[in-house]
């Protein structure tokens, strides 16, 4: 049986690939990846959630395209409890300074109102890479992310 951190890291970009295994080296067997790449179609079902049903938090503001799971380039991580299972603290739990420093140290951005969340650090906003995928395709997508990398 294929184990979460395998499901999660299949569909990542190569060029996502190696902070994602240097931040799962990094957080270690203490923290587990649950989230990696999407489809535009579930995106879009993830964002009508909480707007659909108001007694749902919002869980992004990305609509399918818009997001760097769209293009393999995000994960979503979260520690585990003692008896192994995944925890989600609240959002100003000391914990996630471990994280976010995990993050930093291997050139990925997080976000402060999404802690579990990490991408690829882009020159652009996730809405122009999605224009140029409408409009070029995935393949033309990917080559302005890369070229719009920050290092």
């Amino acid at each position: 049986m294929e184990s979460t951190r395998a499901k999660t890291r299949r569909g990542l970009s190569s060029l996502y690939l190696p902070a994602y295994d240097a931040l799962e080296k990094l957080l270690g067997p203490g923290w587990l990846p649950y989230s990696g790449f999407r489809s535009a179609a579930k995106q879009d079902a993830i964002w009508a959630m909480g707007r659909a049903v108001p007694e749902l938090p919002i869980r992004t503001y990305a609509k399918g395209g818009e997001s760097p799971h769209n293009y393999g380039c995000a994960s979503d991580w979260a520690p585990l409890d003692q008896d192994g299972h995944l925890w989600f603290p609240g959002i100003d739990d000391p914990i996630w300074d471990q994280y976010d420093l995990a993050c930093q140290k291997v050139g990925l951005r997080n976000l402060n109102f999404e802690k579990m969340h990490n991408n690829l650090h882009v020159g652009v906003t996730w809405k122009q890479v999605n224009e140029v995928r409408l409009r070029a395709g995935m393949e033309s997508a990917m080559a302005f992310i890369e070229a719009h990398l920050v290092v």
